[in-house]
C-alpha cells in the first residue's frame, strides 16, 4: 500500500489501493476491490525492479538491460536511460540531509545491480532526466536487495556472495 494523494486529481471511478509491476512488463494500479484501474506496458526491456516515489508524482523501474525508466503518474510522459552494466535489481527511494546553506532533506533514487554498483541519482526536475550524483561497487557479485536506512543515512545492500555491506 502507498500513499495515493498524488493520483486523486486523476479521473478514475475508484481510488488506487495498490500498485503492481511485473515480468509481463505491465504495472497495475488496482483498487481496494481487485479492480485493475489502468496499465502502462513497457515495450523495450524486462522489468526488473519497481517503485513508486512518495516524493514526486513518478513511478521508475529497472531493467533487465540495466536501464532505469520514469514513468509520469499523470501518464502524459516517460523518460528512459541507461544506468547500469547488467540487470537493475532495486529501485529506490530515499531522503539524505544535504547541506543547501543549512541542513535539507535532499530526496533521491538509489538502484542496485547484478554489476555489484550502487547508484545515487538525483530527482527528475519537470523534463530533465535524472542525473547521477554517485556510483561506487559494493559487491564483487550481484547485488540482489537493497534498503535505505532514514534513520543512520546509509543504504544497505545484500549480495549474491552472502555479504550485507552497510
Amino acid at each position: 500500500h502507498f500513499d495515493t494523494t498524488q493520483l486523486r486529481s486523476m479521473d478514475l471511478e475508484e481510488d488506487v489501493f495498490m500498485a503492481t509491476a511485473s515480468c509481463d512488463n505491465t504495472i497495475c494500479f488496482w483498487s481496494a476491490a481487485m479492480k485493475c484501474l489502468w496499465t502502462m506496458k513497457e515495450k523495450k526491456s524486462e522489468i526488473s525492479a519497481f517503485a513508486i516515489l512518495t516524493s514526486e508524482p513518478w513511478c521508475v523501474t529497472g531493467h533487465d538491460n540495466g536501464s532505469i525508466k520514469f514513468w509520469s503518474l499523470a501518464r502524459d510522459r516517460t523518460f528512459q536511460f541507461p544506468a547500469h552494466e547488467n540487470t537493475v535489481s532495486v529501485v529506490g527511494e530515499g531522503l539524505h540531509r544535504a547541506w543547501l546553506g543549512a541542513y535539507e532533506p535532499w530526496p533521491h533514487i538509489f538502484t542496485v545491480s547484478f554489476d555489484g554498483c550502487l547508484a545515487v541519482w538525483e530527482m527528475p526536475i519537470e523534463t530533465s532526466k535524472a542525473k547521477c550524483e554517485a556510483r561506487v561497487r559494493v559487491s564483487s557479485s550481484e547485488i540482489l536487495c537493497a534498503v535505505y536506512d532514514s534513520i543512520k543515512y546509509c543504504y544497505i545492500v545484500g549480495g549474491n556472495n552472502g555479504d550485507i555491506t552497510m
